[in-house]
């Protein structure tokens, strides 16, 4: 597993590098982004080994037709 500094090294260049268009940045600016590591199935992993259930995971992998005709 990789080292607190890591995530924090990762979650710095983050905050430095890249917008995250969908995020409260009341929280973002005092916590960064939650940085993933690996993703098994449902599951998604952070860089500290903590697992999460990937709930919204497809909801930006949807094609919507607009136009059913």
């Amino acid at each position: 597993m990789p080292s607190k500094n890591y995530t924090q090294e990762i979650v710095q260049k983050d905050k430095a590098h890249f917008m995250h268009p969908w995020t409260v940045f009341d929280v973002y600016k005092t916590e960064g982004a939650l940085p993933i590591e690996k993703a098994s199935g449902i599951h998604i992993e952070d860089t500290d080994g903590n697992k999460y259930l990937d709930a919204v995971g497809g909801l930006w992998c949807n094609h919507i037709d607009k136009d059913s005709s």
